[in-house]
């Protein structure tokens, strides 16, 4: 082989080892460039120091790194794969087909609304994303070398550090880049968030030479259980609700400003539960609840001025089950008008809603219900909220009762935070209804301060003329279990011939005087509603005139520990200083009764002053449908003389007296008096004298065999001195029979004489006759109808049921 050939054998070769040599090279030296050269240069042109790449490689048709950026041990952004796909005449001309990216996970912190970074270039570029200008003012847009059609980013997150939590947010998107290679170009981006598993789909189309973008976004079927750790609600509340939310932004790139916004939300198959209550849409049956719609609008005319938004609010009829009550809210409504500029945001809001409740026993309704804010919050502090709230043509209802307010009416003011400087708000019920008896009505001033709602209003009534009632409430709203307390005072005020019968009109017979006064508080706490009260009567009177009933000089104070049940503490005093019961007179007396009840009384002792004696009673029950069975009335040292003139006979005095029991029954409406005696003390005698008047004899006949014995009992009792006495009661069908016998002989012979015609005793006219003289048994008999102490039973009765 000549010299020639050898050399042509070597120029064949090397030619055909170039491809070779340069591919080695290429993925040699192209790698060492890349890495230590291109990437950091391009890093640092966009203010990132801290870059650092984790491999490198590339291969004939890919090429692919990763790299961290932050510092090495907690990297801020870390890619684990980066790949560039390319055909290799292609890349001879600059392009790349795609750059896929994998594995990217995104640490940063969330403070004051701030996204921080710990490389400090990183937060620059986050923080101030304009690009940099040229000499000439002119903004420099990044040039990358190669021209790249597509960037795909898979499997990749945002953890996000809160002050009590780490959020993590993973994500992916699909970009179609412009094809001359610079990233100014129009740009459509699809990003996907996944927040709990859930899907929010993001479109974006960037226009980096005009540096703005338009936004479009959508969600469907979100669900608040799978945002438990991202959503804080407050203790006990829980939400159930399918979300589904779209809307479009335009936002201003350099720096990065929404322009204008506008969203859609709509809420299917929400229901609200905290603690035993329950808040959902109405719906029909067998079919599906109404949605609930809110919209979101807002723009700005350039970067500098504020953005202007409002939020409206659609929701259909709301219903609400509280406790065996049954809550309604027809179709309410909210509109907040705000404006966010820099870090303050401004918000003008009103709401407006109706509320229907109902239960067994009460109804309350609020057609017009308004509520007003203004709010602004500027930097880091919080928010600060003015506002009323304004309630018209309220009702309330109670049915057990028959008591009715309406025409209620309430304003108000409102702060955030709360504060003591809250001016005074009003509210009113301007008739108040019981038993379809107008009673009265009520003003006064609300007040919310920082730690509790205060109220204090009057209660004014025309039935009850100078009658003035206060009423004031303190509710504690600083706690997770707040207190409430109202209290109620009646200042002394004095009625005169008050009739009930304005209000009872079964009491039409009744009047009443005296100075009453009183007062109760009653507070709720840890759902127990607790309280006391008290109410006095002083020099009080009650009469019934029908009935022939007056009682006058009543003392009593009611003490009542127990509200809101009507009942009292035990041991209660009432004084009176008299009474009439028809023709009986009691001199005073004194009442020891406990109020069981609204519908029953107990007498646990009474002491009457009767015939100048004492009558005593104890443990007697009353109640709205029957007396006690059986009533002991034990007698102490009754003047004989003053039970004679109360049973109706006339001029009569005396000096003894007697002693005993009285059973009464009562049963089945008839009044009995079981067998029952009075004696009179013994060893001690007495007087009796009755003056005038025929009241043995005046429905006798003359000729009666009966009238020589009555005519003689009747004068021997006009001055009768007695060694003991014996008053026997007992009842005789419907009469009350009273058996007076007496044992002695009167003052003076009497002028009778024995008639053995007749075998009885009759009146003499001789002049000098000796009469009779000597010691005499009188045994009298007094009859009386029960009919009297019968209406007595019912009239008490009737006071039972009026009061209840």
């Amino acid at each position: 082989m000549t010299t020639r050939t050898r050399l042509f054998l070597r120029l064949i070769i090397i030619i055909a080892l170039l491809p070779v040599i340069g591919w080695a090279t290429i993925t040699t030296l192209l790698p060492v460039y890349l890495q230590h050269s291109l990437l950091p240069s391009l890093a640092a042109r966009a203010g990132i120091d801290n870059f650092h790449t984790r491999y490198l490689f590339i291969n004939l048709t890919e090429a692919g790194a990763g790299f961290t950026i932050g510092p090495e041990e907690s990297p801020d952004v870390a890619v684990s794969e980066l790949t560039a796909r390319y055909n290799p005449v292609a890349l001879l001309a600059g392009k790349l087909e795609e750059v896929a990216i994998s594995g990217v996970e995104i640490h940063c912190a969330l403070s004051d609304n701030r996204i921080i970074f710990a490389d400090p270039g990183l937060q620059t570029l986050i923080t101030n994303p304009s690009p940099a200008k040229d000499s000439g003012g002119a903004t420099k847009t990044i040039q990358l070398p190669l021209g790249v059609k597509r960037v795909v980013i898979r499997r990749s997150a945002l953890i996000c550090r809160l002050a009590d939590r780490v959020i993590r947010l993973p994500f992916a998107a699909d970009a179609a880049l412009a094809a001359k290679g610079e990233a100014n170009g129009p740009l459509q981006v699809h990003l996907q968030l996944f927040p709990a598993e859930q899907e929010i789909a993001i479109t974006a189309a960037l226009d980096l030479n005009q540096q703005q973008a338009h936004l479009t976004f959508s969600a469907n079927n979100l669900s608040p259980h799978h945002f438990a750790g991202l959503i804080d609600l407050p203790a006990g509340l829980q939400l159930e609700t399918k979300a589904d939310f779209s809307g479009s932004a335009d936002v201003a790139l350099s720096p990065f400003v929404p322009m204008d916004i506008k969203a859609q939300l709509s809420l299917q198959d929400t229901s609200l539960h905290y603690h035993d209550i329950s808040l959902s849409p109405k719906k029909l049956p067998q079919q599906a609840a109404p949605p609930i719609a809110i919209t979101f609008s807002g723009s700005r005319k350039d970067i500098t001025q504020p953005l202007l938004f409002t939020v409206t609010g659609s929701l259909p009829d709301l219903a609400a089950d509280m406790q065996k009550t049954i809550l309604s809210l027809p179709s309410p409504s909210i509109a907040i008008k705000g404006s966010v500029a820099a870090d303050t945001i401004s918000i003008d809001s009103a709401a407006h809603l109706s509320l229907k409740a109902k239960n067994e026993d009460l109804t309350v309704e609020l057609p017009s219900i308004v509520l007003q804010a203004t709010g602004k919050r500027q930097g880091k502090e919080g928010w600060h909220v003015q506002g009323n709230l304004n309630v018209d043509n309220a009702l309330f209802d109670h049915h057990s009762s028959g008591t009715r307010a309406e025409g209620g009416s309430l304003t108000l003011p409102l702060s955030w935070p709360l504060a003591d400087g809250n001016a005074e708000g009003k509210l009113a019920l301007t008739k108040i209804t019981w038993q379809e008896k107008e009673i009265g009505a009520l003003a006064g001033t609300i007040q919310l301060q920082e730690n509790k709602l205060v109220m204090a209003a009057d209660f004014h009534s025309q039935l009850l003329q100078g009658v003035t009632a206060s009423l004031s409430l303190s509710s504690d709203i600083s706690g997770e279990t707040g207190k409430s307390a109202i209290a109620l005072t009646i200042p002394p005020t004095k009625l005169t011939d008050f009739s009930p019968s304005q209000i009872f009109p079964q009491a039409k017979d009744i009047s009443f005087s005296g100075l009453i006064s009183g007062e109760a508080q009653i507070s709720l706490g840890a759902g127990q509603l607790t309280g006391n009260g008290r109410l006095s009567l002083k020099k009080g009177s009650l009469e019934l005139a029908e009935q022939k009933i007056t009682v006058s000089g009543i003392e009593t104070t009611l003490t009542l520990p127990f509200l809101p049940q009507l009942r009292s503490a035990p041991n209660q005093q009432l004084n009176f200083s008299s009474a009439r019961l028809g023709e009986l007179a009691i001199d005073g007396g004194t009442l020891h009764f406990t109020v069981e009840s609204n519908s029953s009384f107990l007498l646990e002792k009474g002491i009457f002053n009767w015939a100048d004696g004492s009558i005593n009673t104890y443990a007697l029950r009353f109640s709205e449908n029957h007396l006690q069975p059986e009533m002991i009335f034990y007698c102490t040292q009754l003047k004989l003389a003053g039970i004679l003139e109360q049973v109706g006979i006339k001029n009569v005095e005396g000096d003894g007296t007697v002693n005993g029991r009285i059973p009464v029954s009562f049963n089945e409406g008839k009044i009995t008096f079981a067998p029952s005696y009075l004696y009179s003390t013994p060893g001690e005698g007495g007087v009796i004298r009755i003056a005038g008047g025929d009241f043995l004899t005046q429905a006798i006949p003359l000729d009666s065999p009966q009238f020589g014995q009555l005519d003689f009992a009747q004068e021997a009792l006009r001055n009768f001195s007695y060694n003991w006495a014996k008053v026997h009661l007992f009842s005789e069908n419907d009469t009350l029979v009273m058996q007076l016998k007496l044992d002695g002989k009167p003052a003076s012979p009497l002028p009778f004489a024995f008639d053995s015609a007749t075998g009885g005793l009759q009146r003499t006219h001789v002049q000098g006759a000796q009469g009779i003289s000597q010691p005499i048994l009188l045994d009298v008999n007094f009859r009386f109808p029960l009919n009297t102490f019968l209406d007595y039973d019912k009239n008490l009765k009737d006071l039972l049921q009026r009061a209840r």
